[in-house]
């Protein structure tokens, strides 16, 4: 509050008022972005990219009485500071006012998306104005430029953690976090072939018998193999074990999965 009144938006004598007390003045046909130089303001039209959100920084920064005069012409702008940090836990610092209102009314990102994207940023422990920036700018890159395009891509990003959380304790990772390319891993197995834990779970059993370790590109030849048989079951993975098992009968005793994996990646024990 004490900061609302710094930038005009409130009066001394409405201080002590919830700020749905203050009368905004009608608002436009649509969000206006505050006064900046010419330099600093793109047409309204320009696609927005990530390229544009991450030069915030390099813009001309809203004072408060351009914040005042936002406020003025839309309504949204009070509820949109308050909502914010209730949401964060805290109270905006003045750049945090600056970036939170600048993504709002020139990249006409609605509150509705901003409170979604920020809730997600908060749930990951990140509750601050620089992370939820950059965010924005990964997911506006993305085309998830709408609160029903967030509300998608919130539900993939969970189900991938989850996703994530089920391989490492099938694996027994429990001691460490999965490197960015295990995960690109585990993302095409559930996501490109389609795969159950159970025959991911398959998957990881041959191949620590066949080189006595977690290897997850090892993991992803024998899913992709199956992928390409249509092999979707455990049942119909285990027929496929079995019979190579049979072909290889009276055949020398080396192994030719240990001999493959040696060939590809070097010594089975590194």
């Amino acid at each position: 509050i004490n900061y609302w009144v710094h930038c005009g938006i409130l009066t001394p004598a409405e201080s002590t008022a919830p700020a749905a007390a203050a009368a905004p003045a009608p608002a436009p046909a649509a969000p206006q972005p505050a006064a900046q130089t010419a330099a600093a303001v793109e047409s309204h039209t320009q696609p927005v990219t990530g390229q544009r959100i991450s030069n915030v920084r390099s813009r001309t920064r809203l004072t408060p009485g351009d914040i005042n005069k936002m406020a003025q012409n839309d309504p949204n702008i009070a509820p949109l500071l308050q909502e914010t940090q209730l949401l964060l836990g805290k109270e905006l610092t003045p750049a945090e006012t600056d970036t939170l209102l600048y993504l709002y009314s020139y990249f006409n990102l609605s509150p509705q998306y901003l409170f979604t994207l920020i809730s997600h940023c908060v749930s990951k422990g990140k509750n601050n104005m620089r992370y939820i920036e950059r965010t924005a700018a990964g997911w506006v890159d993305q085309g998830i430029d709408t609160p029903e395009r967030a509300e998608k891509h919130i539900e993939k990003l969970n189900r991938r953690s989850t996703h994530q959380v089920l391989v490492q304790s099938a694996f027994g990772l429990r001691d460490r976090e999965l490197t960015t390319k295990e995960k690109e891993y585990v993302n095409q197995w559930f996501d490109s072939y389609n795969m159950s834990i159970e025959m991911i779970k398959l998957a990881y059993e041959r191949t620590v018998d066949n080189t006595g370790k977690v290897a997850f590109p090892y993991i992803d030849k024998i899913l992709r193999e199956w992928s390409s048989k249509k092999i979707a079951t455990p049942e119909q993975a285990r027929q496929e074990m079995g019979s190579k098992k049979e072909v290889r009968q009276g055949a020398p005793s080396y192994d030719m999965d240990k001999i493959n994996w040696m060939m590809k990646y070097g010594k089975v024990d590194q």
